[in-house]
């Protein structure tokens, strides 16, 4: 397969590229060197008021409103209506593959 040679005027850019970063990589680490901290930005104004959660406008979905969805006793009901049906269904399932199983011999 064919390939094409760089240029004899990109080697010494490349070169010169190559010693610049060279020199340049570890002067440009030695500011993290030091036992100082480095100097972060700060905000303009470090003396924002605190704004209240609810003060923004929910978009697409409804506030919070901080109480629970069911009260215990709602709960209590919801888990055993479920734990109820559940055993309904087993029992239904169960029975249905017992006479499948029965009509099959």
């Amino acid at each position: 397969m064919f390939m094409m040679r760089p240029s004899k005027r990109t080697i010494p850019f490349r070169c010169a590229a190559a010693v610049a970063l060279a020199l340049l990589a570890p002067a440009g680490l030695a500011g993290c060197s030091g036992d100082g901290t480095v100097a972060l930005p700060v905000p303009p104004r470090a003396d924002v008021p605190e704004v209240a959660h609810d003060s923004y406008p929910t978009i697409g979905t409804t506030p919070h409103t901080g109480r629970p969805a069911l009260t215990d006793a709602q709960r209590a009901k919801l888990q055993s209506d479920l734990e109820r049906l559940s055993r309904d269904n087993a029992a239904k399932a169960k029975a249905s593959t017992q006479s499948g199983a029965e009509a099959g011999n």
